[in-house]
């Protein structure tokens, strides 16, 4: 059930998957600034075993036991250890997890470490001064906090700054790419943004690969990341669209609108003509596959403020959500564009690859949660 009784009434909850350890972390809206949501386990059994009292939470690891920060403000934020029953140790480090878990449980899983402030370089009156780094999932430094600001580990590399610039480190702490004016995360495909101001100080961006090695030099003023072998990019911010492969061919001409998406794993990508963008809900979508060629045309309308771009299909369904009126209810459509069973809903999110529907669509639902 998605609710959660606290002794004076229900909350609306988000329940993650369970893990090894036979238990799911849940998360409540919290009333109490600064603190948004409040984390917590439960059993197979549905009951709770620790209540939600915790503003960030990471998955049990192999240990059975979990990061979790407890506290409402910088003065008293304490981590610790939490294990199966609810037992907290408190840990000697004076850190904070950057992200929430939705961010930072990815890179927990892979490369065990997440990027955390080192709370005793923190001074209120010089955000400059604080630095990060990478803690391990007992919550000792696994690279010493020697940073302004810091990414999430992908792909066993992650972006950091610091007064020379931005780069990307190994899981070891080394070096392994130039120095750039900005990075983004890398993606399956193996390769990441990374932008660098030109002699008009516009932002210019281009791609390298795990080894540091410019794949497509920086020279785009629009580019958006990997997704499938393909990414959207424009050489000026007033001239079209269009999709290029991972070696910077392009493999569609420039027309399309920046607020088009990004390929699947379908194949498949949502574009807008030129000249439009996610607010002119009165214009249809087109649907084409990786080289370009439209395979489902003029069917397909935007969704809500919160899903501004049709959804994407699943590669094993074969389904997509989408409105097939102007301001109508989500359906669910297949690759032809004809309407799926007769269920609508307000909106949606994905995760991990499935396609979750959210009916009586909640604002409370935020999509930078998914």
């Amino acid at each position: 059930t998605p609710w959660y009784e606290d002794g004076y009434g229900y909350q609306q909850a988000l329940f993650l998957p369970f893990d090894s350890s036979g238990l799911a972390r849940f998360v409540i809206p919290s009333s109490k600034e600064p603190i948004s949501r409040l984390w917590g386990l439960v059993n197979e059994k549905g009951e709770v075993v620790v209540e939600p009292r915790y503003s960030l939470l990471t998955q049990l690891n192999s240990n059975g036991k979990a990061l979790a920060l407890k506290g409402d403000s910088w003065q008293e934020i304490q981590l610790c250890l939490l294990d199966e029953k609810g037992k907290e140790t408190p840990l000697d480090t004076q850190a904070m997890p950057l992200n929430s878990p939705y961010a930072f449980v990815g890179a927990m899983e892979q490369e065990n470490m997440l990027e955390a402030i080192d709370l005793s370089t923190l001074d209120p009156t010089d955000l400059d001064s604080v630095r990060m780094g990478y803690l391990t999932p007992d919550g000792e430094w696994a690279i010493q906090p020697a940073y302004t600001r810091c990414g999430s580990f992908s792909q066993g590399r992650a972006w950091v700054c610091d007064e020379s610039g931005c780069y990307f480190i190994d899981t070891t702490g080394a070096r392994v790419s130039d120095i750039y004016d900005g990075c983004g995360d890398f993606t399956k495909d193996g390769l990441a943004l990374v932008m660098r101001e030109d002699y008009r100080g516009d932002s210019r961006y281009g791609y390298i690969d795990l080894q540091g090695n410019e794949v497509v030099a920086p020279q785009y003023a629009i580019a958006e990341q990997f997704s499938n072998g393909r990414a959207l990019v424009s050489r000026e911010h007033l001239s079209g669209c269009f999709y290029i492969d991972s070696n910077g061919t392009p493999v569609t001409p420039e027309q399309y609108s920046y607020s088009s998406g990004l390929f699947s794993e379908s194949g498949l990508a949502p574009v807008l003509a030129t000249g439009y963008s996610t607010l002119d809900s009165e214009i249809p979508w087109d649907y084409i596959d990786l080289n370009g060629n439209v395979v489902l045309s003029q069917r397909v309308y935007r969704g809500d403020w919160d899903n501004d771009i049709p959804g994407n299909f699943d590669p094993a369904l074969g389904i997509a959500p989408a409105c097939l009126e102007e301001d109508g209810p989500y359906r669910l459509i297949n690759r032809q564009g004809y309407p799926v069973g007769d269920a609508t809903f307000d909106s949606y999110y994905t995760t991990r690859g499935f396609l979750k529907t959210v009916y009586g669509y909640d604002p409370w639902y935020d999509q930078s949660m998914y």
